[in-house]
C-alpha cells in the first residue's frame, strides 16, 4: 500500500547568497503494522514533521550536495515517520522528484 504525501516545499539558503526553494514530491510505502486509512488520517502530523525535518536539513546545508540529496532526504523522512507513527509503519519513502528552484 502507498500513501501519496504530495509536495513539501522548504527554503534553502545558500552560503553563496543564492537562495532557493527545495521541492520534494514523494509517497510512503506502508508496512503491515497500521491500516492505510489511519496513516492518511495522520497525514497532517506527518507533513508537519516532514517540513520541520527538511527545514533542519536545509539549515545545515545538507540539501545542497546533489549527489547525496535523495539518500539524505529518504533517511531523514523515514526517521520523521517513525517518530510520528512508530517503527515499522513506513517500509520505505519513495521520492518521485526532488528539485531546487530560485526563490
Amino acid at each position: 500500500m502507498f500513501v501519496d504525501v504530495g509536495e513539501i516545499i522548504v527554503p534553502v539558503y545558500g552560503r553563496d547568497g543564492k537562495d532557493k526553494l527545495m521541492v520534494v514530491r514523494f509517497e510512503l510505502q506502508l508496512g503491515e503494522v497500521m491500516p492505510v486509512d489511519e496513516v492518511r488520517y495522520l497525514l497532517p502530523r506527518l507533513r508537519d514533521a516532514y517540513i520541520g525535518t527538511l527545514s533542519t536539513l536545509a539549515g545545515r546545508g545538507e540539501l545542497v550536495e546533489e549527489s547525496q540529496r535523495n539518500a539524505t532526504i529518504k533517511h531523514a523522512l523515514k526517521l520523521a515517520s517513525d517518530r510520528v507513527l512508530g517503527p515499522d509503519v513506513i517500509a520505505d519513502v519513495l521520492i518521485q522528484r526532488a528539485w531546487q528552484q530560485p526563490m
